[in-house]
């Protein structure tokens, strides 16, 4: 299991289930949201959050996930916003 969380307190948690790569996304207030479509290639999780309309971009890097967290909408151009999270002992 992958366990990782920022200062505001957004959680990620990511564990093999049934040969596929299954997770949970926590807000800062606490609510769990499912990770869809996680991918892990040549270093990198892609991932969804269907419910909060979110995508995601990480790598590892030491003891941290680092990467970008994307909001689409479909009235304003959205800019990548930067994303790192470290692993929980």
């Amino acid at each position: 299991m992958i366990a990782v969380s920022d200062r505001t307190g957004r959680d990620i948690n990511f564990k093999m289930e049934s040969g596929r790569l299954v997770g949970t996304y926590a807000t800062t207030k606490g609510e769990k949201n499912p990770i869809t479509n996680a991918k892990f290639n040549r270093g990198y999780f892609y991932f969804d959050v269907p419910d909060l309309n979110l995508y995601f971009e990480m790598r590892f890097v030491k003891d941290r996930l680092e990467g970008k967290m994307t909001a689409p909408s479909t009235t304003e151009k959205r800019t990548p916003q930067p994303v790192r999270m470290t692993r929980k002992k």
